[in-house]
């Protein structure tokens, strides 16, 4: 999930996430579903095509969650 937040920081089409992050389409509409309800990501639409982007919460958690990855790689 983090993958999928860090490539949707400044926006990204579905397909470009899913390559990003070696998902199928099945484990990325399951993790897109768990991220959308708690609000970490948002679609928007741009001339019929849809973006993913990571909303400022979802900085939040992506930042805190490299910061623990970081402390428990020491």
């Amino acid at each position: 999930m983090a993958c999928i937040l860090d490539k949707a920081v400044e926006g990204a089409r579905k397909t470009h996430i899913m390559y990003g992050c070696n998902l199928s389409y099945r484990q990325f509409q399951a993790y897109l579903g768990l991220l959308t309800e708690s609000g970490l990501i948002s679609l928007r639409r741009e001339s019929d095509v849809e973006i993913l982007v990571t909303t400022d919460e979802g900085r939040v958690f992506l930042k805190d969650y490299k910061n623990l990855k970081g402390h428990l790689a020491t």
